[in-house]
């Protein structure tokens, strides 16, 4: 390779690249590639070294924090990669794994980011405020930004936390719920059940029947699909009526240890196979939303063009009802609120009272009659209409 020098000092060609000279804290002489660029830049890279260096040397600076600059300087694309990669070691989620790059993608385009210091509380404020999505969609795109944001200080790619948390203020959910589900009643859900009691002669029985068992031990445990599809044989111990949900799978991330009902119980037998291990998972995955639509319509509870999707309220039939439901059916049981709430595993009683419990026109009506007995409304209304 040939060399070339230039008219700057301690900077030279070789071949087509730049490299520059200098000396380290330990003494040591190095040249360092700079890569294509003009002699002038080179050199003032070098001088910028050249003084890290020698501040390093005189013990006014942390020698690790070179490593931190540089990692600094590299394309804030290259350091998502390493955090993917990171999340991928941690044993998280494909799902979640790709729902993070395409939400911290989409934001460092958007604000036009180039290295990780350029990430600003005011442009990214700016961009989720704009954005016309949900709250719910709009705190997904934060969290995974500020958690990158963070794994970045913590991890050395960058000299500081760019944004920290505070400085990008949540969306309240509850004050814009989108997609508001309805809670099935005990009927309804008995007619669901039976509509996948598919005779043995026809095709796909058997898938039928493990999706039955899945609804089953939606509507009466209020696990999530998603905790549900990971389950384990292990989870399960069937002689005493126990589900244990590792705290990797649950959401708040504590370990769930919740009964399980006779009905429950029996369905999970019937499925298990003779030979499973613990290791085994107890189903395969999870329904996907147009399968969960077809069993709606299976079950005669909405019509062929989804009609009955929607109620008046707007309300869904969706894939969150089963969960709603066992909140309301412990409602309608009389079960103390303190207790539905650790059944449903929420933090705040709020969400399990005012969001997971639906209260219907009927149950209102109830409470209102216990001042007045319903004989005795009838009666004043019968007298209001003759007289």
């Amino acid at each position: 390779m040939s060399k070339k020098g230039t008219r700057y000092p301690g900077v030279r060609y070789h071949g087509d690249s730049l490299y520059y000279r200098v000396i380290l804290a330990d003494g040591k002489r190095v040249e360092i590639r700079f890569g294509r660029g003009t002699a002038k830049e080179a050199f003032l890279a070098r001088e910028e070294r050249q003084e890290l260096e020698n501040r390093i040397k005189a013990g006014l600076a942390d020698p690790r924090q070179y490593g931190i600059e540089k990692h600094a300087s590299r394309p804030v694309v290259e350091l998502l990669n390493e955090y993917l990669d990171h999340m991928r070691a941690k044993g998280d989620s494909k799902r979640h794994i790709d729902n993070t790059a395409a939400f911290v993608r989409e934001g460092i385009h958007i604000c036009n980011v180039k290295r990780v210091l350029d990430l600003d509380a005011q442009r990214m404020n700016r961009w989720l405020s704009d954005l016309l999505l949900s709250a719910r969609s709009k705190n997904a795109r934060r969290t995974a930004i500020l958690a990158f944001c963070r794994w970045a200080a913590d991890y050395g790619r960058s000299p500081r936390n760019p944004i920290p948390s505070g400085l990008v203020p949540r969306f309240d959910e509850n004050a814009d719920r989108r997609r508001l589900s309805r809670s099935m009643t005990q009927q309804e859900s008995r007619v669901l059940f039976e509509a996948l009691l598919i005779p043995a002669r026809v095709p796909r029985r058997r898938a039928a029947k493990r999706r039955r068992v899945f609804y089953v031990v939606a509507a009466n445990t209020g696990l999530r699909w998603r905790e549900i599809a990971r389950l384990r044989w292990a989870d399960l111990d069937l002689d005493m009526g126990v589900v244990i949900v590792p705290a990797g799978q649950t959401k708040n991330g504590k370990q769930a240890e919740l009964p399980l009902v006779l009905q429950v119980v029996e369905a999970l037998r019937e499925i298990r196979p003779k030979d499973a291990a613990e290791t085994d998972k107890v189903f395969s995955g999870e329904p996907r939303l147009k399968t969960w639509k077809r069993d709606l319509q299976r079950a005669g509870l909405i019509g062929p063009n989804e009609e009955g999707y929607h109620d008046e309220r707007g309300r869904h039939l969706d894939r969150k009802c089963l969960r709603m439901s066992f909140c309301t059916w412990l409602k309608d049981a009389g079960v103390d609120l303190r207790d539905a709430q650790k059944l449903m595993r929420h933090s705040d009683p709020k969400l399990t009272s005012n969001v997971y419990t639906d209260i219907r026109l009927k149950d209102l009506r109830s409470a209102v009659e216990k001042i007045q007995p319903g004989e005795e409304t009838k009666r004043l209304f019968q007298e209001q209409s003759t007289g």
